[in-house]
């Protein structure tokens, strides 16, 4: 799938006559492709244990996991609650999409631009979600006075997003 989305890049280059900015296209593609799959990976993490699978994620969290190994959720929830692991794994993805925007002067898209926009607002969300997960588990319900669960955050896939 990624080498047909790099293919897709170097036509639409092509396309619009401008094929010295396929380096800058690609490094924003690749920026916002890393961010992706580790925020995937994140929100995988149980699943993936489950299945005896150790994902970027869970390997960036916890060094050291085996695949299968009985105690990896708890050593990842302990990296995730008494460690900085989970606040570095956040500055990784922020740094990933400062990159995809290092390409953006080049590519003078604005929708691009909007897009990134709202994947770092996005982002930023989630990360004060899982970073101070009581403020946002519940909130006071205005019509009855008593508590409702926040809407999930969520990473725009699409440009319109």
């Amino acid at each position: 799938m990624y080498a047909v989305c790099k293919i897709a890049t170097k036509a639409v280059c092509l396309k619009a006559g401008n094929p010295e900015h396929f380096r800058r296209a690609s490094q924003f593609l690749d920026e916002l492709t890393v961010t992706g799959q580790l925020i995937d990976d994140l929100e995988d993490i149980g699943e993936d244990l489950e299945r005896g699978r150790i994902n970027a994620a869970a390997a960036f969290l916890a060094p050291g996991l085996r695949p299968g190994g009985k105690a990896n959720l708890k050593k990842i929830q302990h990296a995730m609650l008494h460690t900085d692991a989970l606040q570095r794994f956040f500055r990784v993805l922020h740094r990933h999409l400062r990159r995809a925007g290092d390409a953006m002067p080049f590519l003078k898209h604005p929708e691009l631009a909007q897009f990134l926009r709202n994947y770092k607002e996005s982002l930023s969300a989630a990360e004060e979600c899982y970073l101070n997960p009581f403020h946002f588990t519940t909130r006071r319900s205005p019509q009855t006075g008593g508590t409702a669960k926040a809407a999930p955050v969520t990473v725009p896939t699409t440009l319109n997003s």
